[in-house]
């Protein structure tokens, strides 16, 4: 996933995915919106917060414990 430098928007919504590579940090330049609503996530990886140009972040519907940074 850390290839896709032009990438814009993600939408992983449903996909029954349970966790997120830390290579998403690789994906800095574009990256505005990441859907990744109902699957069994259950952590967000730190490279995730590195992402400058989000804008949007939706992780409901996930099974995420502990608390996220605002």
């Amino acid at each position: 996933i850390g290839n896709l430098s032009n990438l814009i928007f993600l939408d992983i919504t449903g996909s029954q995915i349970n966790s997120i590579p830390s290579s998403i940090g690789n994906l800095n330049s574009n990256l505005k919106t990441i859907h990744l609503a109902r699957n069994k996530i259950t952590s967000i990886p730190n490279e995730i917060w590195t992402l400058t140009a989000l804008e949007k972040l939706a992780l409901d519907e996930n099974q995420i414990t502990g608390t996220l940074p605002i």
